[in-house]
């Protein structure tokens, strides 16, 4: 469903810049850094909470303003809702060492995506780029995992001790599609360029692990994992003039 209404309102707004056809702008290659947060929904919701993120992006504007991108980000979160270390938990909460003493262990999530889109920029002006409407589609690659800190030595964990600690990182992978709507400023001056918007990506993951040690079972099942959030940041822009866009400055915004 949110796919659909955001192609909905991508084609609906193609109208607002049929005006603006005539006007020959410059090109730019933009090289966007954000910071966002996400909410977790279907599969992933069980074992997690909301994660922040950190993401590069280098995206082609056209002189149209069409927008063609590339780009990743980077998940993170210490804090998880199912404790995949809990068969080899004590009474405690502790996992007893070699030695006899309390093991101590910190979980969290990581996960990292990777993402092609294409998109339009809607100027929200007559004449300018100043103020637009960011609208983008994509594909690509969602990865994600438990990440298994082990506070003390290694090799008195045993049961967390280098491959076998992967039996309980529940390591997922698979395609994710990704929507975007969001505000771009584009000042006059060049210096100041920011952005922030909402996200939304569907993944079609599977568990990467022959078994999980912590069910002592195999996950074969195809997960739907989504996630539902905002990102801000700013924009180093790089512009690419023509003999026409060049005139085409002289007489307004770019």
């Amino acid at each position: 469903m949110r796919i659909a209404l955001f192609l909905i309102l991508l084609s609906s707004c193609f109208n607002l810049t049929a005006q603006d056809s005539s006007s020959i702008k410059p090109a730019v290659v933009m090289i966007d850094l954000a910071y966002g947060m996400q909410e977790p929904g279907g599969t992933m919701k069980k074992d997690f909470y909301y994660n922040f993120n950190i993401g590069a992006r280098i995206a082609y504007l056209s002189p149209r303003n069409w927008i063609f991108s590339v780009g990743g980000e980077w998940l993170f979160q210490d804090l998880v809702k199912t404790d995949v270390l809990k068969p080899l938990r004590e009474s405690n909460g502790h996992i007893v060492e070699t030695t006899g003493r309390m093991g101590l262990t910190q979980l969290g999530q990581r996960g990292f995506m990777v993402l092609g889109q294409a998109g339009k920029l809607i100027q929200l002006g007559k004449r300018s780029r100043v103020h637009n409407l960011e609208l983008r589609f994509g594909a690509g690659y969602l990865q994600h995992w438990f990440r298994i800190r082990l506070l003390g030595r290694p090799e008195e964990l045993p049961p967390l001790f280098e491959d076998y600690k992967k039996g309980y990182d529940r390591l997922t992978s698979g395609i994710a599609l990704n929507q975007y709507i969001g505000y771009r400023y584009m000042s006059p001056s060049k210096l100041v360029n920011l952005f922030i918007g909402l996200d939304f990506t569907q993944g079609f993951t599977r568990n990467r692990r022959f078994w999980n040690f912590d069910t002592r079972m195999a996950d074969n099942s195809l997960h739907y994992d989504i996630l539902t959030g905002f990102r801000a940041g700013f924009c180093i822009p790089i512009f690419i003039y023509s003999e026409s866009s060049t005139l085409n400055e002289n007489l307004q915004f770019y």
